[in-house]
C-alpha cells in the first residue's frame, strides 16, 4: 500500500535536492587567480600610494603622445630654421648682429615685383628711420621719411636712382641684388610741421651713432653744403681708384 505524502515532505525534499546541486557546483567551479584579474584594487591602491614606478619607467614617454609630439616640435623647429636661412642670408644676419639691431622690417630680393609691392603695402601710412644696406661692403645709407613716404624714399635711392648718388652708383657697381632695404625704427606720430623735429632727431641719433659712409650730410636735415660734398666724395673715390690702378 502506497504511503501518501504531505504536501509539507515534498517541498522538503525539493530543497534538500536543490542544496545537493548547488554544492556540486561549487566544487566543479574554476576560480582564477589574483593574477589572471583585469584589476587588483589592493595592489592598485599600494601602487600609486607607496610604491612609485621605478624610474627608468616612469620617464618613459608614452608613444602614441609624446613621441609624436617631439617628433612634431622638432619638424617644425627646423622648418622654422630652414624659413629664416630662406628669408635672410648670412651676410644680412651677420652684419645686425655686429651692429646691435633689430629691424622693424627688412627687405631682400629688391629686385623681384613681389618684394617691391611687399614693401609699399607694409610700410604704407608708417614713417620712421631706414637704411639701405650693400651686402658685398657693409656700407650703409641712413635716412628718415615722414608719413606715408617710406616707399618712395626706398623707390628714389634703389630703382629711380633720384636719391642719394652715392648709392646709384654703388647699385650699378654691385646690382640691386647685393642691397637690402630696412626700416630701422618707426616714429609713432603721424609727421607734421609741428613734430617734424622729433623725426630728425630720430634720424640724427641713428647717424652720430652708426656713422653711415653713405650719407654726405653729418646732421639729420641738413642740406647746406650737400651738392658740393657729393661731388667732392666722388671724385676723390675716382681718383683713389686710378691711383691704385697706377
Amino acid at each position: 500500500m502506497l504511503r501518501k505524502l504531505s504536501s509539507t515532505a515534498i517541498c522538503s525534499e525539493k530543497s534538500e535536492q536543490r542544496t545537493l546541486e548547488s554544492q556540486h557546483s561549487c566544487q566543479n567551479l574554476v576560480v582564477p587567480s589574483s593574477d589572471c584579474l583585469p584589476y587588483d584594487a589592493s595592489r592598485l591602491a599600494v601602487t600609486t600610494s607607496t610604491n612609485p614606478m621605478p624610474a627608468q619607467l616612469s620617464d618613459m614617454p608614452t608613444p602614441s603622445l609624446r613621441s609624436s609630439s617631439s617628433a612634431a616640435l622638432h619638424r617644425d623647429a627646423e622648418t622654422n630654421i630652414q624659413n629664416l636661412k630662406n628669408t635672410i642670408s648670412n651676410r644680412l644676419t651677420e652684419f645686425l648682429i655686429e651692429k646691435e639691431l633689430n629691424p622693424v622690417y627688412f627687405y631682400e630680393d629688391l629686385q623681384l615685383d613681389e618684394v617691391k609691392k611687399k614693401i609699399s603695402f607694409e610700410t604704407i601710412n608708417l614713417s620712421g628711420v631706414y637704411m639701405v644696406l650693400n651686402k658685398v661692403t657693409l656700407d650703409f645709407y641712413i635716412g628718415s621719411a615722414s608719413t606715408g613716404k617710406i616707399y618712395s624714399r626706398f623707390y628714389r635711392h634703389l630703382i629711380s636712382f633720384n636719391g642719394c648718388k652715392i648709392v646709384k652708383f654703388a647699385v650699378k657697381k654691385y646690382k640691386l641684388t647685393s642691397f637690402a632695404f630696412l626700416i630701422l625704427e618707426l616714429f609713432p606720430e603721424i609727421v607734421t610741421k609741428e613734430n617734424n623735429n622729433k623725426l630728425i632727431t630720430l634720424e640724427d641719433f641713428y647717424l652720430k651713432t652708426m656713422l653711415p659712409n653713405y650719407n654726405i650730410l653729418t646732421e639729420a636735415g641738413s642740406s647746406f653744403g650737400y651738392k658740393h660734398t657729393e661731388i667732392t666724395r666722388l671724385n676723390m673715390s675716382k681718383n683713389y681708384s686710378q691711383a691704385r690702378k697706377d
